[in-house]
């Protein structure tokens, strides 16, 4: 049986970090049932874009959700589950800031229907925490990863790396306790600082003064990683996520492999099927206007397209070559006029596989090590092909 994944999107945060290009903005004061309805609202609204009713997944992102009561919690999942169904092993992700995060708001959180947790750690260093903008101190961190295992079997350790001056030999040292506090909890998002557009990391440096690894120094990171994940035990099932055994996200599966999936909250976007397409629905960015237009009985959404075939099939590779199991040409075949099968014997594809930065198994496809590093030029040479063809 089908089924699709929710994301609840929670724009609020105390502190808004100077890397972040998130739809998030400093918390108000705002009335909370009010919100709440809405969410229940535009879940009501949006239900109608799919005729998928089972729900395998639930996250709840932001913004720092873990700001959220647990009440608050509870009855969205139960709402949830009235216009939906969820199935037996549903996966329901919060994730949370140390800061915010006490023994008991998790042990309501785990009541509420929570049954994982993504913590917001970024770096055990107090210094790194500090240059980060994070309202957290290591200690914190800490304390937070010891309530979780106390409750949780599934969680998550997000780590960024990749930072102004950070040393191969300290990177290395840091990164041992990092595998040691993720094997415990199961699972590690470990993503390299990227600097966005209109942050204040931005600003800083196109002014100079940010001095960030240069692009040898980052892809060195990149292996010394999985070559330590590997050692604990957490091998890489995606560029930046590795787990456990049976601890991969659900969730994020769900994205990487092309589920349909429902957006609910600023900004939030959906993807469902339409036809032989994709539909991609975007909510209202706003804060303030998403809820005053779902409050005048409209609903929260800005934009909404049916994806054109080429881009359907471009959204197929970005997603599944991300993974490291093999994409599988059925799920590329099914949005595509031109089969995957097909591609794989083009010159400029070919060549991929020569590099060996394309695995190739009968007609799946993936990204080899070496190749999930270079993934945006791979994925040009595979847009190049496809709208040469259409």
């Amino acid at each position: 049986m089908k089924s699709l994944g929710i994301y609840i999107h929670w724009p609020w945060c105390k502190t808004i970090c100077p890397y972040c290009d998130f739809n998030v903005r400093k918390l108000e004061d705002i009335d909370t049932s009010t919100w709440r309805k809405a969410y229940e609202k535009e879940i009501e609204n949006i239900s109608f874009f799919t005729n998928l009713k089972e729900v395998k997944s639930i996250y709840f992102g932001g913004g720092t959700p873990s700001l959220i009561s647990a009440d608050f919690i509870e009855k969205i999942i139960n709402f949830i589950n009235n216009n939906f169904s969820l199935s037996s092993n549903v996966e329901i992700t919060i994730e949370a800031n140390p800061s915010s995060l006490k023994y008991e708001n998790l042990y309501n959180y785990k009541l509420a229907g929570i049954n994982r947790v993504s913590l917001g750690v970024q770096s055990f260093k107090d210094t790194e925490l500090k240059f980060l903008g994070r309202d957290h101190d290591s200690d914190q961190a800490k304390k937070a990863i010891k309530y979780i295992e106390k409750l949780f079997f599934k969680a998550n350790l997000d780590i960024i790396y990749g930072m102004p001056d950070q040393k191969i030999l300290t990177f290395k040292q840091d990164l041992r306790e990092i595998m040691d506090f993720a094997q415990t909890l199961g699972h590690l998002s470990i993503y390299q600082l990227t600097i966005e557009p209109k942050t204040p990391f931005f600003k800083q440096l196109k002014s100079g003064k940010l001095n960030l690894p240069s692009d040898e120094k980052l892809s060195e990171m990149y292996f010394i990683i999985q070559e330590m994940s590997e050692k604990y035990k957490l091998p890489q099932y995606e560029i930046s996520n590795h787990s456990t055994i049976g601890n991969e996200s659900i969730h994020n599966l769900g994205y990487w492999r092309y589920n349909q999936y429902l957006g609910i909250g600023p900004g939030a976007h959906s993807r469902v099927s339409k036809n032989l397409n994709r539909m991609s629905l975007v909510q209202i960015k706003s804060p303030r206007k998403w809820l005053e237009a779902i409050l005048k009985n409209t609903n929260g959404i800005e934009h909404r397209e049916i994806l054109s075939t080429n881009e359907t099939a471009m959204e197929v590779l970005i997603t599944g070559l991300r993974l490291k199991e093999f994409l599988p040409a059925k799920r590329f075949n099914k949005f595509s006029k031109l089969k995957l099968e097909e591609i794989i014997e083009i010159p400029l594809i070919k060549d991929l596989i020569k590099e060996g930065l394309i695995e190739r198994k009968e007609s799946k496809i993936r990204t080899s090590s070496e190749g999930k590093a270079v993934l945006d030029s791979i994925l040009y040479r595979f847009d190049q092909v496809i709208n040469s063809k259409h």
